[in-house]
């Protein structure tokens, strides 16, 4: 992230979280040579307790020295007390210290946000109009033998820049709810592996060779040495599998869900890929997948990208 002012790194924050903190303390890192740096984002209120606030900066230390930023700007974004910051501006000023990142300045953001922009609107997808779910829950329903070329079909017309029939929609849920080999194969295709192998992962293939692709794809997303930055067309799969989601019944939402959380982290946004995973583990408390997620969220840990700059 680069910014020449700590207004307009207020405005860049906002973008790359989706939404305009509230009772927040944002670190934003910045970068000579890179845009687009971290940002984490903690609750003011996870961090008034002082033993509290101590295991929470301990937490942070982990993103914010693997994110090697050469400087940090601290946004407050509150609309209460600014003498109750004191404290907790302290103490993060001292762990940066001891970090030896440097720190550009501080902000204090305390006009309300604009309405549709916190939090509470972040992974919000709208239903679709009414005769368009219509369509894509009887084609999910009626679906017998559905394959990734569905899938491929959707991504294709995203890609194009055409809208995705409703029956193509339905017909994309049924695939990726029909097992888990389906919702990982969509996974890969997701995050960069070759048609070729995701072809196998489909069709159902086990041992050396698929192991072999899952170790690939894996490397691409949390690697340090290898790891990949999401690329334009990623863009596209998070459209065929909002689709889903704004098309079909909430029962059918846990593995579009779980796979958005995951490109979203992967794109560097846990706050989207949270209330993703909420969603699809309100749908599926036991949901694996989702549940494997929360613990990289809860962690702390980075997409590979992040090491590799």
């Amino acid at each position: 992230m680069s910014t020449t002012t700590p207004r307009l790194a207020a405005v860049q924050v906002e973008r790359k979280l989706g939404f305009r903190p509230e009772e927040s303390v944002v670190i934003a890192c910045l970068h000579h040579d890179q845009p687009d740096g971290m940002v984490a984002r903690v609750d003011l209120a996870a961090l008034t307790d002082p033993a509290q606030r101590a295991d929470m900066l301990t937490q942070l230390a982990l993103p914010l020295r693997t994110a090697a930023p050469d400087a940090v700007l601290v946004i407050y974004y509150t609309r209460g007390d600014l003498g109750s910051l004191g404290a907790i501006d302290t103490d993060l000023t001292a762990a940066l210290a001891e970090l030896g990142i440097p720190r550009v300045g501080s902000h204090v953001v305390d006009d309300p946000a604009p309405d549709g922009s916190t939090r509470d609107h972040l992974g919000v997808i709208p239903a679709a109009p009414p005769s368009r779910q219509r369509h894509a829950t009887a084609a999910l329903l009626a679906a017998q033998h559905v394959t990734l070329q569905v899938y491929l079909d959707a991504f294709a017309r995203v890609r194009d820049g055409q809208t995705i029939p409703a029956e193509l929609v339905g017909h994309v849920a049924a695939w990726i709810n029909e097992s888990t080999r389906s919702r990982d194969a969509a996974l890969l295709l997701a995050t960069g592996t070759s048609l070729a192998d995701v072809r196998l992962v489909a069709d159902g293939q086990t041992g050396e060779t698929t192991d072999r692709i899952a170790g690939q794809a894996m490397d691409r997303l949390f690697s340090p040495a290898t790891g990949q930055r999401p690329t334009p067309e990623t863009r596209a799969h998070v459209t065929v599998l909002t689709e889903v989601v704004a098309c079909t019944p909430r029962l059918y939402h846990a593995p579009a869900r779980t796979l958005l959380a995951v490109l979203a982290w992967w794109s560097g946004n846990t706050a989207l890929a949270d209330r993703h995973l909420t969603e699809a583990l309100m749908v599926h408390p036991l949901y694996r997948l989702a549940m494997l997620m929360e613990e990289v969220l809860r962690d702390s840990i980075p997409p590979g990208w992040v090491h590799t700059r």
